[in-house]
């Protein structure tokens, strides 16, 4: 039984990219098509001031095609490639400059999306990472876990990460990316929520990989669950029945933040009490209850530490330890710099 011909496009944003953007298209032009499946590659450079352009045009005579323009963010880097594929380009797929695409990537995102019923939006792929260091597998294995519970709980992606994703271009014509939110954070979560409100799901599909450079330095990392965290709040406040039912991070992640908050609640008015005199024995217990918080937090991680001592060693055990650690300080501190911008704005506005 033949299928029918089916021609997709997929789209590379790349700013500043010229360390890893060889990989990236090398991997593009060579993938492994089924015979039913045409593929077209557009590379939007988005003002990058390194070799980007030039490491892009080399691939121009491999049918990559590359658009530049001026720095305006990954989301409208995005829109301007859905835009500059062939208008018979039925599917579009994204990925990113420092991933490096498995063989077979394209076809797998292809045939997920072709056999899924129409009111499905997107297919969400997955990641693969080949480096050593532990910061680097710990991130693997924050994504890891994230599959783990799509599979385990049958559950279903609220949006498709543009790191490895698949759309219908019609869709994309339509409902664009949103180039007023910060470039590659939370804008392919915004699109997947508004089409979430218009009715649309999304499904996995674990074998379209992508084997991506994760941070390798624990400040970039801070940094990056900072911005994301921060930018979050701004879009929960846009689909707030999205807070309990976000896919991306886990029921134990948003319980951790509430804990800690309590904890960091506590402390001021036990101090207090130890400074004063005053209210002394309610003091104590409160300073109780904030030692007893912070334990429960630690067993909290217990599970993910457990983990990745099975998947590689003590020293990767150490270090999500920490790294839980100080994921949970970054989350809880984007967050909260994103409560206070919100009250702020109400009360300028009264």
């Amino acid at each position: 039984m033949s299928l029918e011909k089916v021609k997709a496009a997929v789209v590379v944003p790349a700013y500043q990219a010229a360390a890893t953007l060889d990989e990236c298209l090398e991997s593009l032009v060579n993938q492994r098509l089924p015979d039913w499946l045409g593929l077209e590659i557009v590379l939007v450079d988005d003002g990058s001031t390194d070799d980007t352009a030039r490491i892009a045009c080399r691939y121009h005579e491999r049918g990559v095609r590359v658009v530049q323009t001026t720095r305006h963010g990954a989301a409208a880097a995005r829109n301007t490639g859905v835009k500059n594929s062939s208008p018979d380009c039925r599917f579009i797929f994204f990925t990113d400059a420092d991933c490096v695409t498995a063989p077979d990537w394209a076809g797998c995102l292809a045939t997920a999306l072709l056999n899924a019923p129409a009111g499905v939006a997107g297919i969400k792929g997955a990641y693969g990472n080949r480096q050593s260091s532990n910061v680097a597998r710990f991130s693997q294995l924050e994504f890891e876990e994230r599959y783990r519970r799509f599979k385990e709980r049958h559950l279903q992606p609220d949006f498709a990460d543009t790191y490895s994703a698949a759309y219908r271009r019609e869709l994309l014509l339509e409902q664009p990316f949103d180039e007023t939110l910060p470039g590659a954070i939370v804008e392919d979560a915004e699109l997947g929520w508004r089409l979430r409100q218009a009715g649309y799901t999304f499904l996995f599909e674990p074998e379209a990989v992508v084997y991506h450079h994760h941070l390798e330095e624990f400040t970039r990392y801070f940094r990056r669950k900072f911005r994301i965290a921060h930018w979050r709040v701004a879009i929960y406040r846009r689909y707030p029945g999205q807070l309990p039912a976000d896919s991306h991070t886990s029921q134990s992640a948003k319980g951790q933040m509430v804990l800690l908050a309590a904890i960091l609640a506590c402390l001021p008015v036990w101090a207090l009490s130890r400074l004063t005199g005053r209210g002394k024995t309610g003091g104590n217990w409160l300073g109780l209850g904030a030692l007893a918080g912070t334990a429960a937090l630690q067993v909290s991680f217990w599970p993910f530490i457990r983990q990745a001592h099975r998947s590689g060693n003590a020293r990767l055990a150490l270090t999500s330890w920490f790294m839980l650690n100080l994921r949970l300080a970054a989350y809880s501190l984007g967050a909260g710099l994103g409560l206070l911008e919100l009250a702020g704005r109400k009360i300028l506005k009264k």
